[in-house]
């Protein structure tokens, strides 16, 4: 006799109904519908202590550790500390939490309130001049800014510390986290 296993769902990882199949040469004897929890042991950075959302992450905080996943975390989950330190968490993590690349971003590099200089950029004319930020920001995060002396507000891009970009006669891209 031979099997065949089918599965009944696109979906392969927790739990996942199946038909299986008992074969005699060309001829189907039965078949038995089931489902099974499926896992796949992966190698996750996870927190060895309590790390506060906003905190840059360092050696002493994370731990690489082998895990059963069952979650669609499995596509989204770092596998190297070198991913996760020197980022800053997004929310709380708690320890033994499995750290995913939606639980970190890169530190933020401009200050809100903080002066930063502002290259206005059109076609090949860069113009150089100052702002302050409106909001925290990463790098190649959008966030507005504001022009001291005329109040009016505007958004760029973080491109350095203390440095961001307004491209003229382009609309500015949406970042993950950042504003329009």
């Amino acid at each position: 006799a031979r099997f065949e296993l089918e599965p009944m769902d696109n979906d392969l990882l927790g739990r996942v109904p199946f038909v299986i199949r008992r074969w005699s040469g060309d001829h189907l004897i039965g078949s038995e519908r089931v489902t099974v929890e499926v896992a796949i042991r992966r190698d996750v950075v996870v927190a060895r202590k309590t790390v506060s959302r906003g905190q840059v992450i360092t050696a002493t905080d994370v731990a690489v550790e082998s895990r059963w996943m069952t979650e669609h975390l499995v596509d989204t989950t770092l596998r190297g500390v070198e991913d996760v330190i020197g980022q800053t968490a997004d929310r709380t993590l708690r320890p033994g939490a499995i750290i995913d690349s939606k639980a970190v971003r890169p530190p933020n590099v401009v200050r809100r309130g903080q002066l930063v200089t502002v290259r206005v950029i059109s076609g090949g004319l860069v113009i150089k001049t100052v702002a302050r930020a409106q909001e925290d920001g990463y790098e190649g995060q959008v966030i507005e800014v504001r022009n001291d002396h005329t109040r009016q507000r505007f958004h760029a891009r973080v491109v350095g510390p203390q440095m961001v970009v307004l491209q003229i006669g382009q609309q500015v891209a949406q970042t993950p986290g950042g504003t329009p």
